[in-house]
């Protein structure tokens, strides 16, 4: 037997290899020298099988234990940095905590409101794990903020999932593809985020779970799994989980491998099978919801809203049609500019085109084609198509095939970029204005510009690491760097969006029986913080004075930059802070009387 495997192996020296199988991990190197040991064994020793065995099963463990250590470290980071340095954003974060804290006042989870009215903007499944949890440990502001990132990090080993699906084998692909998920920044920004968006990103990536899964023979949970994820996604982040996922279904013939012998027809009917489970889940939802005073308001304004939902107030929505083209390179970085990842694309690029490589091209791209098609354009609806580009890159920098191109290149390290990056910032204050940028960054100082390019000079010094290495360099240390901005901004945040101390101010009043009334539209940003349970009045600026003689004891907020009653005669307000930008005024109603307002 022993003979037997020694022909065997001069037979494989002799044959010309695809697959280099350098292995740059320490941890994955000593689990394929144990495999190759165990199989030699096995040809002359078979009783000494049993600890080597459980030696191998040690290593893989341990090796599995660390990658989901780095994972959870490194999500926890950012994650723990926005809880204790920061209060919740508005308009959007405490937008989003006011509707869950009035379905909670309410007592009611399936129409959700706002200061009184119903809102329509936003899906429920969000609204409704922040009151399960709220029953489970009481209300708080840290479980709605906990919710995004719980999903973020489910997302995190969904990505780890679909990369050994598609690269069986390949335990690099599969531990470093969520590492590399979690450095693009863009996403871990979002992580920290009171919103919706997380949400969206898991049920987008179980589904194509779903679909990699439905290409096995012998299960019949695959589709199911995938109307699942279409339906729970539907309440997650509306009708928009459909443009996700149901191009990649439809083209699966342009994806999946030769190798693999698909009936066609069969597997579309799973996929219609699927949009029916997706269409029964919401069927079900609006007959429920319906059934509530109100409730067919609220299906109705849902399902006539935009497909894509409500934009945030932080980013404008009206981009023209090539906008998301020249996103992508933005809400991928530091990959986009990795040169290594260009180096290995060029590489491939007349070589038959992977399978895994194919799904993530067929993932992201004809969506992207899609919602340029669409009037509203924001940057976190490009959010669940960015596992799909940490597939990508996860097999042009670790794949076994791949691993030794371009590796040892001085030219494929971060530091001609960021040299140049540095060298753009200085030099930026004396060109012309683009108004497609932030005026910010003409009001940066060169020296910042200048001490970025020597940072990259600096790189250019250090001896190439290995591309595993690489990937774990960039990523620790772009999430340091974001929790440092985290940090440093939020230890500043409160005294620029004062809205918590406004919202206690008003909680006072409401406690004395006081009506409040609100100058200009209210997006409910100081209903959470002040535990509001009244709605307040909104009015406009001419309606102020009429207002104020019904209910000479009230109060009325207005904003500097909108409506303000005339000075003369009035004195101060009785409350004012900054508040994005400018100031938000409390004013006693009886002295808006006195000014003639």
């Amino acid at each position: 037997m022993a003979n037997f495997w020694n022909k065997i192996r001069r037979k494989d020296k002799q044959r010309p290899k695809r697959r280099s199988h350098v292995t740059t991990d320490p941890s994955l190197k000593a689990i394929e020298s144990l495999v190759v040991e165990e199989i030699e064994m096995s040809a002359v020793a078979a009783p000494r099988l049993g600890p080597k065995a459980n030696r191998h099963r040690g290593l893989v463990r341990l090796h599995t234990t660390k990658v989901v250590l780095a994972w959870i470290g490194l999500w926890l980071l950012p994650v723990l940095a926005s809880l204790f340095a920061r209060s919740p954003w508005p308009v959007d974060e405490t937008r989003s905590l006011a509707v869950a804290w009035e379905m909670w006042t309410r007592n009611d989870w399936l129409v959700p409101y706002l200061n009184g009215e119903i809102y329509t903007q936003q899906t429920p499944l969000m609204f409704w794990l922040i009151n399960l949890g709220w029953s489970v440990v009481g209300v708080n502001e840290w479980w709605p903020r906990l919710i995004p990132a719980l999903f973020g990090l489910g997302s995190l080993v969904l990505v780890g999932r679909l990369a050994r699906a598609l690269w069986p084998g390949q335990l690099n692909i599969a531990a470093y593809a969520p590492v590399i998920m979690l450095g693009m920044l863009c996403w871990t920004i979002f992580l920290t985020l009171t919103l919706n968006s997380m949400l969206l990103v898991f049920f987008t990536s179980l589904g194509a779970v779903a679909i990699t899964t439905m290409l096995r023979k012998r299960r019949r949970l695959a589709w199911p799994l995938l109307g699942l994820s279409l339906g729970l996604g539907v309440l997650a982040g509306g009708p928009a989980i459909f443009v996700y996922l149901l191009p990649l279904a439809l083209l699966a013939p342009f994806w999946v491998g030769s190798k693999r012998k698909v009936k066609w027809s069969r597997w579309y009917g799973k996929v219609a099978k699927a949009v029916v489970v997706a269409a029964g889940i919401c069927i079900v939802w609006a007959v429920v919801v319906s059934q509530k005073p109100d409730g067919a308001v609220y299906v109705n304004g849902f399902l006539m809203a935009p497909l894509m939902g409500a934009g945030l107030e932080f980013f404008a929505s009206s981009h023209p049609w090539w906008w998301y083209l020249a996103l992508v390179p933005v809400v991928t970085l530091p990959w986009s500019i990795f040169p290594l990842v260009w180096m290995r694309l060029w590489h491939v690029r007349r070589e038959k085109i992977d399978s895994g490589l194919a799904f993530s091209l067929f993932w992201a791209w004809p969506t992207i084609v899609i919602l340029s098609l669409i009037a509203l354009k924001q940057p976190q609806f490009l959010l669940p198509l960015l596992p799909a580009f940490a597939l990508g890159v996860a097999y042009l920098l670790v794949d076994e095939d791949l691993v030794v191109h371009g590796q040892d290149s001085a030219f494929s390290s971060m530091a001609f970029p960021i040299v140049f990056l540095g060298g753009t910032l200085a030099a930026l204050p004396g060109l012309p204005r683009l108004e497609a940028l932030p005026s910010m960054l003409w009001e940066l100082s060169p020296f910042i510009g200048i001490s970025i390019a020597f940072v990259g000079i600096a790189l250019a010094w250090l001896p190439v690491a290995g591309g595993t290495q690489r990937v774990t360099n960039l990523t620790v240390g772009g999430v340091a760097l974001l929790v440092l901005v985290i940090l440093s901004v939020g230890s500043q945040f409160d005294g620029l969006y004062r809205a918590n101390e406004a919202a206690v101010y008003l909680a006072n009043a409401e406690r004395q029986r006081r009506p409040i009334a609100h100058v200009g539209p209210y997006d409910g940003q100081f209903q959470f913080a002040g535990r509001l349970k009244n709605t307040l009045e909104v009015i406009d600026g001419a309606a102020a004075a009429r207002w104020s003689a019904r209910h000479p004891e009230g109060l009325v907020v207005t904003y500097t930059a909108g409506w303000q009653p005339r000075i003369a005669g009035i004195g101060k307000p009785a409350f004012e802070a900054p508040y994005r930008g400018q100031h938000v005024r409390i004013w006693k109603a009886d002295r808006l009387l006195t000014s003639g307002s």
